[in-house]
């Protein structure tokens, strides 16, 4: 009966307009409102694979925002790391964003290093069009496949040429 009472307690107090605790879980991602993401998930532990109307998880959103706390918080509540987006997965959200402790921490929990988005492009890919190394030698670590190509047909090797990013070019050939 107790655990009754509180979750109907938290409930009130997160659902209710007038407290400001409305916040979805989405809205507790993009603010790092860890609080708010661990009392969402005991009322229902689906949450943390939610999609937003636009299809990002709250994982997704928190990689995105690089809400750290967020991010290890959904990832320890069992979030999906492989969820797609219409922007891809979180590590090729985090790739994108250079935040190589996120990267880290996200392959640590299983991702699949070579996913993509729709036109193909890889997180190793993102790494090198952006000029993160750091990022491109981690994935590379973790056995991402450096031949793939994207449905351009560009490598990730071919964008950092392209680019310019030559140090980044010799790091993904000697790899």
């Amino acid at each position: 009966m107790g655990k009754l009472l509180y979750r109907l307690f938290i409930a009130i107090l997160i659902f209710s307009k007038s407290s400001g605790y409305g916040q979805t879980i989405f809205d507790a991602a993009r603010s790092n409102d860890t609080l708010r993401i661990n009392t969402l998930f005991h009322l229902n532990p689906d949450t943390v694979n939610a999609l937003s109307e636009i299809g990002f998880s709250p994982l997704i959103i928190a990689v995105y925002r690089e809400q750290m706390d967020a991010a290890k918080l959904l990832i320890k509540l069992n979030a999906n790391v492989n969820i797609q987006s219409p922007e891809g997965t979180s590590l090729l959200v985090a790739a994108y964003k250079g935040n190589k402790i996120l990267v880290d921490l996200i392959l640590n929990t299983g991702a699949n290093v070579d996913d993509s988005n729709e036109d193909g492009v890889t997180s190793l890919m993102y790494a090198a069009q952006l000029n993160h190394q750091t990022v491109a030698i981690s994935l590379l670590q973790f056995g991402a496949n450096k031949y793939l190509r994207s449905k351009a047909g560009f490598t990730a090797f071919d964008y950092a040429m392209k680019n310019g990013f030559n140090s980044l070019a010799e790091v993904l050939l000697s790899k």
